[in-house]
Parts: structure tokens; C-alpha cells; sequence
């Protein structure tokens, strides 16, 4: 199953801690997001490496699992490099 990277941006909560978020992120099988950059206190941006049969399921169970463990973030962007 190929691999595939990308990035999620949200707009979060300004009380959100970031780490307990990836450790939120770790216990439901998503050990692969890590933060590539805060940009402003609101905004988070998490890096994903992963594998689907494509691209669209990749992000959409990454936005499932992010989702599920920040339900009040804002999915704002998607970043993406081919390689």
C-alpha cells in the first residue's frame, strides 16, 4: 500500500497544548502526526505520513482521527507535495 505525505491545518482553541494533543493522537493509532508549526497560537499544523490505497482515504482517516481527539479545532487547510 503506498505512502502518502501530507499536511492538515486546523485553527485550535488557544488553550490547546500541542503535545497532549500528539499524545492523544498516539493512543488512537495515529503515532505518525507530529507538528511541523504553530504558526499563530490558533493555528496548528500536523504532518502526516500515511498509508491508504489513496490519497483522498489517507487524509480523510487522518482528519477522522484528528477530529475525533480535537472536536474543536477547524479544519482550515490540506498541504500537499507529490514526489
Amino acid at each position: 500500500m503506498p505512502e502518502f505525505d501530507f499536511s492538515l491545518i486546523y485553527e485550535v482553541p488557544a488553550d490547546l497544548c500541542p503535545d497532549e494533543l500528539l499524545c492523544k493522537l498516539a493512543k488512537t493509532g495515529c503515532e505518525e502526526a507530529f507538528i511541523v508549526t504553530s504558526g499563530t497560537s490558533r493555528s496548528l499544523a500536523l504532518m502526516f505520513a500515511r498509508a491508504a490505497t489513496s490519497l483522498d482515504a489517507a487524509c480523510a482517516s487522518a482528519i477522522a482521527d484528528v477530529e475525533r481527539e480535537m472536536p474543536d479545532a477547524r479544519f482550515t487547510s490540506f498541504e500537499y507535495e507529490a514526489s
